[in-house]
C-alpha cells in the first residue's frame, strides 16, 4: 500500500509542478495568449463594423447604413457560430472515435484474460468459486 501512497503523491507532485493547465493539458502561457487573442479579434471586429458603418452613412442615408452594418454584424455572428458547431461537430467525432478504440482495446484485454483464466477456472471450479467469494467479502469489508 505504501508504494501505492508513493506512486500517487509523485504524480500530484508532478502535476502540481509543471506547467500545465488542470483538465486541458494545454499549458497556461498558450490559453493566456488564446485569450488575448480572441479580445484582440472582437476588438478589431468592432472596429471594422464601426468603419464599416461611418463609410456606409457617408453613401446612404443613415438607416440603410445602420441596416447594412447590423447585417455585417449578424453575418459575421452567423459565420462564428457555424465555425463553432463544426469545431465541436469535429471534437465529437473524435471523442467517438476514443471511445471506439478504447472499447476495442478493453475487448481484446477481456478476450485474452478469459482464454488465459478459463482453463484453470474450468479445472479446479469449487476453488474458483471459493476465491471468488472471498474477494468479494474483502472487498465488502474494505468499502461497505
Amino acid at each position: 500500500m505504501s508504494s501505492l501512497l508513493a506512486t500517487a503523491e509523485g504524480l500530484l507532485i508532478d502535476r502540481i509542478l509543471c506547467n500545465d493547465a488542470p483538465f486541458t493539458g494545454k499549458s497556461k502561457t498558450g490559453l493566456g495568449l488564446f485569450a488575448l487573442a480572441g479580445v484582440l479579434l472582437t476588438i478589431a471586429l468592432g472596429f471594422f463594423i464601426y468603419a464599416a458603418y461611418l463609410w456606409l452613412v457617408s453613401n446612404y442615408p443613415p438607416e440603410i447604413a445602420a441596416a447594412a452594418a447590423g447585417g455585417l454584424t449578424l453575418g459575421v455572428a452567423a459565420l462564428c457560430a457555424l465555425g463553432a458547431y463544426g469545431f465541436l461537430q469535429y471534437k465529437r467525432s473524435r471523442l467517438k472515435k476514443l471511445k471506439n478504440e478504447i472499447a476495442d482495446t478493453m475487448q481484446n484485454a477481456l478476450e485474452f484474460a478469459d482464454e488465459e483464466l478459463a482453463q484453470p477456472v474450468k479445472d479446479n471450479p469449487k476453488t474458483a468459486v471459493l476465491i471468488a467469494s472471498l474477494a468479494g467479502f474483502i472487498a465488502g469489508e474494505k468499502f461497505i
